[in-house]
């Protein structure tokens, strides 16, 4: 299945390069110079849009792993 990016990666006056937001029309510095680096960093916020639902599952689990922690540590002492 092959699904439009919602971002896309720009150079600036050949210095940094810039994630371009389609939905929004916006650019958002990616703070670096290095091409791979920016292409890492584009994927990555690609790939958070693609996956919302279980981005915020692992959200919730994180949320909760103090608790369990607590509750474990109660069970062994």
């Amino acid at each position: 299945m092959n699904m439009k990016l919602r971002y896309r990666l720009f150079l600036r006056r050949k210095s940094v390069y810039y994630a371009f937001d389609d939905t929004t029309k916006t650019f958002t510095s990616l703070k670096t110079k290095n091409k791979a680096e920016a292409n890492r960093l584009l994927m990555a916020m690609n790939e958070a849009g693609q996956q919302p639902a279980m981005n915020l599952s692992l959200a919730r689990v994180d949320r909760r792993r103090p608790e369990d922690i607590h509750i474990l540590n109660d069970l062994f002492n």
